[in-house]
């Protein structure tokens, strides 16, 4: 016998008038089994109006009869992040960036299997994931590219004020999609550019759920502390960690960060390095995160391990596998990753017992040196890198600059009108015929 589906789709509203709070309406579409059905929505969830619910002290009872009932309820959508300060999520009244709300059911339906299907309404003001951990409500622009088997939706709020161009975040999303070999890819991906006056705090950028992110619209794309990228692996991760290995989850998402964004030739192998080989908090203990002495922990010592450690498995095998091997595993472990079940992961991996290495500097004070060997990187890579440097159309020069240094044409520019790339020695838009 096959489950019967309780439908229950969410649609969200600015509160223009009220900064902090958003209305959100769910609707539900009960099968025709159900007996019963009563819900219970956050503490904080100031009713507003509801349609063939009851409201009781414990919250909402369909009356039954109601073929789509619905609540309306005010949802507080300022969240503070504990760690870094700032906002993690924000409410102005003009525009919000935040998350579905958890909504609880209890139902009865005759000794029937019920399964319950989430839906986010469609909306022109609404752009979400599809798992709802990040959501956009108010006036946006989207652009999209297609990355290796996904979509990436670029959202860019109408208060949102761009310093990288919309053209290099979505090219470097999409070769960051394209060079990752580490699988667990949603299909379509939601990147928010957020207005930073608003999200105060050290808070660059935000990852939640399995399909979305925002990064503060003034981040960079050409450096090794790409944001832009850092939140993207974060996407790319679907591991159940432990306590132990808890510091792969920021320490990988660094590291590949800067890796990639080398690999673009959005950094140099010398400010590549000097990102992984970083001091800080050296002496820290990784499997012991409840004794890390900064925030930063993770994002420093565990990217250096990390570093250290793919250079220890290129040699072992001649540069035939990376740390990406690694990563490709872990993802597809069913179990919890602890630190014995990470360290049989890199052996087999590098097929080299690599344990009293991992134990030395993850379970102790001890920090790996990162030789300098960009040789071992270049041999390694797993997508040729051929063609993904910026050549200057007019000469045929291969920078990363802003201006060709042979010919002074301008790179990385975009039409004002459709925002499509453009090199500067163009007098119309080849995509959209507009003068230039």
């Amino acid at each position: 016998m096959s489950d019967e589906i309780l439908t229950k789709k969410y649609a969200f509203e600015l509160l223009r008038e009220t900064e902090g709070s958003i209305e959100v309406t769910v609707t539900y579409v009960p099968p025709n089994c159900l007996d019963d059905l009563r819900i219970s929505v956050p503490a904080t969830g100031n009713p507003i109006q509801e349609d063939g619910f009851d409201r009781n002290p414990d919250g909402y009872r369909w009356d039954g009869e109601t073929p789509r009932p619905s609540v309306t309820f005010e949802k507080q959508a300022k969240d503070s992040s504990t760690r870094f300060g700032g906002y993690s999520f924000t409410d102005t009244g003009g525009w919000a960036i935040t998350q579905k709300p958890t909504i609880t059911e209890r139902y009865s339906a005759g000794g029937h299997s019920v399964q319950i299907s989430e839906e986010i309404t469609i909306q022109d003001h609404v752009a979400a994931s599809a798992d709802g951990n990040i959501i956009y409500i108010g006036p946006y622009e989207e652009y999209r590219v297609t990355g290796a088997e996904q979509r990436i939706r670029l959202i860019v709020p109408e208060a949102a004020s761009l310093s990288p161009s919309r053209h290099s975040i979505r090219q470097t999303l999409k070769y960051a999609s394209e060079d990752l070999h580490a699988g667990s890819r949603s299909d379509d991906v939601v990147a928010i550019a957020a207005p930073g006056a608003r999200m105060s705090g050290l808070l660059a950028g935000l990852q939640s759920g399995n399909s979305g992110f925002w990064v503060k619209d003034s981040q960079r794309v050409a450096t090794p502390h790409s944001t832009w990228i850092h939140e993207y692996i974060h996407t790319r991760q679907d591991v159940n960690y432990s306590k132990t290995t808890r510091w792969f989850i920021e320490g990988s998402a660094n590291y590949y960060a800067a890796l990639l964004a080398y690999r673009q030739r959005l950094a140099s192998y010398d400010e590549f390095h000097e990102l992984v080989s970083t001091s800080k908090d050296e002496n820290a203990v990784l499997a012991e995160p409840d004794r890390w002495p900064s925030p930063y922990t993770d994002y420093k010592k565990g990217c250096r391990v990390l570093a250290a450690l793919d250079l220890e498995i290129r040699l072992a095998t001649d540069g035939d596998t990376t740390l990406e091997s690694v990563f490709w595993k872990i993802n597809r472990a069913d179990d919890r990753l602890t630190h014995p079940k990470l360290t049989d992961i890199v052996e087999t991996v590098a097929d080299e017992d690599l344990g009293p290495w991992l134990d030395e500097y993850a379970r102790s004070t001890a920090s790996p040196d990162v030789t300098r060997a960009p040789e071992l990187f270049e041999a390694a890579y797993t997508v040729p890198v051929s063609g993904r440097q910026p050549v200057c159309p007019a000469c045929d020069t291969v920078t990363s600059a802003a201006f060709c240094p042979t010919c002074g044409t301008a790179l990385n520019a975009e039409c004002e009108h459709c925002y499509a790339p453009i090199s500067g020695s163009e007098a119309f838009c080849a995509a959209c015929g507009s003068e230039l």
